[in-house]
């Protein structure tokens, strides 16, 4: 059949099918067929996206705006969803944003519904990288990282997921987290001493864990070049090796700290 709908939206919750977000607090314009249509999206009281394979709560902004489109399919039985840019603004500072979902309206033979996402945040404080930290990732990594990052500026952060939307996917997902902390405060390890005043660079992606430390105080003592990095030790656990150049009246006794691997 054929129809063609226009309609202002107010304040719409869309739920999650086959993995895809789930929306809540949807102000804006729509017009659609049977074929494609696209959504005007101006919320400025409050918006919610929630992407149930990527992340364990929903992410919450102040305002949001942007357009969305999706096209049917039908020889191919898929559905396409893309967005363009997305503005976003909340209490964990300006961000934007793309989308694009491959959604079969039927079981198809090697071929599963996919999404690909892009965030990005700047302007930010530390404490928010919880909000944008996929489930995903090993649950050691993800409880270090909630554990590790204490307080600071994030002056850029940016996500990226590509893969599936199955829980469990044909193929291997992929991601990438990056952040960019401004005298932040880092905690190795709860028994270590924390590392304060840090301006430092991290990365999580499908091979792990890296942290550039541009500089940073421990114990009084300045510490630059240090690197942080997951590795695999002896009986085959993953740990973490730090190396550093540390510079102070401590130089020789935090000589051993920084080149030591601890168990998470």
């Amino acid at each position: 059949g054929f129809f063609k709908l226009k309609a202002n939206l107010d304040n719409v919750s869309v739920g999650s099918w086959s993995g895809s977000p789930e929306i809540k607090q949807l102000n804006g314009y729509v017009e659609t067929s049977a074929k494609a249509g696209r959504v005007v999206l101006n919320s400025t009281e409050g918006f919610s996206m929630h992407y149930p394979i990527v992340y364990k709560k929903p992410l919450n902004f102040h305002e949001a705006s942007g357009e969305v489109a999706w096209f049917v399919r039908l020889d191919e039985d898929m559905v396409y969803v893309t967005s363009g840019l997305l503005n976003l603004k909340g209490e964990s500072g300006e961000g934007a944003g793309y989308l694009y979902l491959s959604l079969p309206t039927k079981r198809l033979d090697n071929i599963e519904p996919e999404m690909t996402l892009v965030v990005g945040m700047r302007e930010s404080v530390a404490r928010y990288h919880e909000a944008y930290v996929p489930y995903t990732i090993p649950d050691s990594l993800y409880n270090w990282l909630g554990q590790s990052i204490k307080d600071g500026d994030l002056t850029d952060g940016g996500f990226i997921y590509r893969g599936s939307l199955l829980g469990t996917p044909m193929r291997p997902r992929s991601l990438q987290l990056s952040m960019k902390i401004h005298s932040g405060e880092l905690a190795f390890d709860p028994a270590w001493p924390v590392l304060k005043n840090a301006d430092a660079s991290l990365l999580v992606d499908d091979l792990g864990l890296a942290v550039t430390i541009d500089k940073g105080e421990l114990l009084g003592n300045t510490l630059t070049g240090g690197r942080v990095a997951l590795v695999e030790s002896d009986d085959n656990k993953m740990a973490l090796s730090i190396t550093g150049n540390a510079s102070g009246d401590a130089k020789n006794n935090l000589f051993f700290v920084f080149h030591v691997f601890f168990f998470i």
